[in-house]
């Protein structure tokens, strides 16, 4: 203790980053230890004796660290709302916080002007913004909580692309040219994205929507009054469907894929078109001298909301309103007045809440989608000619057993498990004993298996918004809910009499914290206690998940081991990104022990700039 005496006291908070502990660290290692300005002490002895000292207080730092970015995992965030600005002179997209309803800071996309179509990626990490006054796509990152701007990916370096939409399994863009008649393939499977050979469509081309499936995308021509299909594998254009109005403009499409509606800014209708036959069914209108714009599709596919002009102006004023319609029977309802120049239009993957842009007066409106009546406007969001919502994830399901005797309660614990976005609101459990499955809603529960054996316990888990291990929720442009395998996690539950092995972590999660992209983290470190009554045989201890390559296990002396009654095991990794934005991974360790496998979430984010953390464990490796 007389070392850390001579150093002052080290306090954390949760509000401290690792870089600024990490400068703390500096201090200390070259003989000054300050508070802020001020230098409040010097730590006694040689050089080599205050590098021990700093590297004891990385090591508790990175434990620190790692607890603290857990609890913060745990509160899991809104959805996020891009909104870039259309005003020809500015270079900005906004952020809207969904659970606040409040706009964040505006992120600077200069050069780039003029911006209009948005669209998310379906696993909800990138944002893509079109530039109509520059000819570029803007790459979003979204995966760090902090959106932050990307290279420019060039269209045709020219004005003229308006609008875009992503395809449902995310690996395709099409980007309307309405300067060319064309529609831009952008391949986003390459790092960065490459834009393929166009696709001629009709005249000025501008709503762009993929079917459910991704087999199909259909494009609005407004001037030549057409909606073009184009088959995705070879993007091809195919015969176009007319009779939808004189100015066809924007297309949803319902969930089941069976139904695209088209708003006709020629007049106050609404055309369902029926999939795959394209036969135009009977105009919807949404009211007597209303211009509707931009379409969108509740998740369950029960209703559409139209924003439409007034009849006082061409560009907004009096009667500037949103009309939902009833997809059962294709009828309008009364319109709700919104701000002025509604012109976009997107709703919540829980389908609770739909949110209108409006171009005149720099709001956007949300929508309770209950009672059709809209609330306070959203302000300081530019010129919102498109709005995309951040997509749902699935949970990723994690528990942990405790075993029991025949005839005792065995407890399972799934307060491990996280999710992106809300909550958790279910949990599912199969036992796997055959008795009939039970859902609870908080992590935790207990099970009375009869009698001795190993059985299989399984849970599913579904977000708040709905989003399980099922498909794709997704209405043309950007996907609303994405299911996962990851929503499911089975553990093997061993009941018997005799003495059992029990396996402890030291903790359920680890977080490396923002490192440059080649560079590596600090090293962190799991211990695996065995804290039953029998040998704990530890079989392997694995990297699994999508990015597991970008973690490696430094140290390991759990895999292949039998570990006494009371004794542990250590599993040393470190963390060195390939790509930028978030890139999650799994420890999982297979063994005799009931809960198997036992798994340890791993978190960590890449970026381009070289952080004082990330530079200081590049140093010291």
């Amino acid at each position: 203790m007389g070392a850390f005496a001579a150093c002052g006291t080290l306090t954390l908070t949760n509000n401290q980053s690792a870089e600024a502990v990490a400068m703390a660290v500096e201090r200390v290692t070259s003989g000054r230890w300050e508070m802020g300005d001020e230098a409040v002490g010097q730590p006694s002895g040689s050089p080599s004796r205050r590098r021990g000292i700093a590297r004891t207080l990385l090591s508790m730092i990175a434990t620190l660290a790692a607890l603290f970015s857990a609890s913060a995992s745990a509160r899991a965030a809104a959805w996020t709302a891009l909104a870039p600005n259309a005003q020809g002179n500015i270079a900005q997209v906004t952020p809207i916080d969904l659970g606040s309803n409040v706009a964040g800071s505006p992120l600077d996309t200069s050069p780039a002007l003029s911006h209009l179509g948005v669209a998310i990626s379906p696993d909800g990490r990138t944002g893509y913004v079109v530039s109509a006054g520059s000819g570029v796509l803007i790459p979003i990152d979204l995966s760090t909580g902090s959106p932050s701007v990307g290279a420019p990916i060039n269209l045709t370096g020219s004005a003229g692309t308006v609008y875009i939409a992503i395809s449902p399994d995310g690996r395709k863009a099409y980007v309307s040219d309405t300067a060319h008649n064309d529609v831009l393939p952008v391949d986003l499977t390459m790092s960065p994205a490459t834009v393929g050979t166009p696709i001629p469509v009709g005249t000025a081309p501008l709503g762009i929507a993929f079917s459910p499936d991704g087999s199909t995308a259909y494009v609005a021509g407004p001037g030549n009054g057409t909606v073009t299909p184009i088959t995705v594998a070879t993007n091809t254009p195919g015969t176009p469907i007319s009779g939808v109005g004189t100015s066809p403009n924007q297309i949803a499409i319902t969930p089941d894929g069976r139904t695209a509606y088209v708003t006709d800014n020629g007049s106050d209708k609404v055309y369902p078109i029926a999939l795959p036959a394209g036969t135009v069914g009977s105009p919807i209108s949404v009211g007597a001298g209303l211009t509707p714009l931009g379409i969108a599709i509740t998740p369950n596919g029960t209703k559409a909301y139209t924003a439409n002009f007034g009849p006082a102006s061409n560009f907004g004023g009096t009667g500037d309103t949103v009309t939902p319609i009833n997809l059962s029977n294709n009828t309008a309802g009364a319109p709700i007045t919104v701000g002025h120049g509604p012109w976009s239009i997107a709703v919540t993957p829980d389908g609770k809440t739909a949110y209108v842009g409006n171009s005149n007066d720099s709001t956007v409106t949300p929508i309770d989608v209950a009672t059709d009546t809209a609330g306070t406007a959203i302000t300081g969001v530019g010129i919102p000619r498109s709005l995309a919502i951040t997509p749902d994830q699935a949970p990723v399901a994690n528990f942990a057993v405790t075993s029991a005797s025949p005839g005792q309660p065995t407890t399972f614990d799934a307060s491990f498990s996280t999710v992106r976005f809300g909550t958790i609101a279910s949990y599912r459990w199969d036992f796997g004993d055959g008795s009939p499955p039970l859902t609870t809603t908080t992590p935790t529960t207990s099970h009375v298996y009869a009698v001795s054996g190993s059985f299989t316990a399984t849970v599913t888990e579904t977000s708040s918004a709905g989003t399980s291990t099922g498909g794709e929720v997704y209405t043309g442009q950007t996907a609303s809910r994405v299911g996962s395998a990851s929503a499911q996690a089975s553990r093997s539950v061993i009941v018997g009499s005799g003495p059992q092995p029990t396996v402890s972590l030291s903790a359920h999660s680890l977080s490396f914290g923002t490192i440059a992209i080649g560079h590596t983290s600090l090293p962190q470190a799991i211990t695996v206690t065995n804290s039953g009554q029998a040998p704990l045989a530890i079989s392997s201890a694995v990297l699994t998940g999508a990015n597991k390559s970008d973690y490696n296990i430094t140290g390991d002396t759990c895999s292949g081991h039998t570990i006494a009654a009371g004794g542990a095991c250590t599993t040393t990794l470190a963390f060195t990104p390939s790509g930028t934005g978030a890139r999650a991974s799994q420890l999982a360790y297979t063994d005799n022990g009931s809960g198997s496998p036992h798994t340890v979430a791993l978190s960590g984010s890449g970026t381009h700039r070289v952080t004082l953390a990330g530079a200081r464990a590049r140093h010291r490796a």
